[in-house]
C-alpha cells in the first residue's frame, strides 16, 4: 500500500463580503415577512370574533323635526322666502311620513289636508289639521311673493304643532265598550 502524503496545512476558501452580506439581509427578509404573516393571521382573527356593528336606532320623529327646526331657526337669515317655506315644508312633511305614516313628502297641501281627496281615499288623520296654518303659511312663502306670512310666526306654529301631536300621540287611546245593539226586553221578544 501506498503511503498517503501528510500534508501540512490546508487552507479553507475564502468567501466573498458579497455572500456574507446576502445572508444577513435573507435573515432580515424572513423575519419582515414572518412579521406581516402574523399581522395577517392575528387580523383574521380579530375581524372572526369582532361583534357585528348594529345601526343605532333612530331617534323619535318629534325630537328630529324639533331639532331641525331650530338649526333652520339658526339660519332663516341666510335663506330667501322660498328656500325657507320649503325646508320647513320638508320639516313637516318628514315629520309626518315618519310618525304618522302619511306620505306627505309626495303630496301635495291640499292632499295632505284632505281638502283635494277622492272619494275612495280614506281622510287625513286628525293630527294632521294642526299643521294646516304652517303648511299654507309655507306654500305662501313658496309660490307667492307675500310678506303677510312672519318666519317666526311659522317656526313657532310648527313647534308647537309637533308638541301637540306628540303629546296627543302620547297619551293611550281609550276604545268604547262595543254596543251590543238595542237591548231586547221580555215584551219585545215575545
Amino acid at each position: 500500500m501506498l503511503p498517503f502524503p501528510e500534508l501540512e496545512k490546508i487552507a479553507e476558501p475564502q468567501s466573498p463580503a458579497v455572500e456574507q452580506a446576502a445572508a444577513w439581509w435573507w435573515w432580515v427578509g424572513a423575519v419582515v415577512l414572518g412579521l406581516v404573516v402574523l399581522g395577517i393571521i392575528i387580523g383574521v382573527l380579530a375581524g372572526m370574533f369582532r361583534r357585528a356593528a348594529i345601526p343605532g336606532v333612530p331617534g323619535r320623529p318629534e325630537k328630529i323635526a324639533l331639532r331641525e327646526i331650530k338649526a333652520l331657526r339658526r339660519r332663516a337669515e341666510s335663506l330667501d322666502a322660498p328656500a325657507f317655506g320649503a325646508a320647513l315644508s320638508e320639516i313637516i312633511r318628514t315629520f309626518l311620513h315618519r310618525r304618522v305614516g302619511m306620505l306627505a313628502r309626495f303630496a301635495t297641501t291640499e292632499e295632505i289636508l284632505g281638502k283635494a281627496r277622492r272619494a275612495e281615499v280614506a281622510p287625513p288623520p286628525p293630527m294632521v289639521t294642526a299643521f294646516t296654518d304652517v303648511l299654507e303659511g309655507c306654500d305662501a312663502l313658496k309660490f307667492s311673493s307675500s310678506t303677510a306670512v312672519t318666519r317666526d310666526g311659522l317656526l313657532a306654529g310648527a313647534e308647537s304643532a309637533l308638541k301637540a301631536v306628540s303629546a296627543a300621540l302620547k297619551q293611550p287611546v281609550t276604545a268604547a265598550p262595543p254596543s251590543s245593539g238595542p237591548a231586547l226586553t221580555d215584551a219585545t221578544a215575545s
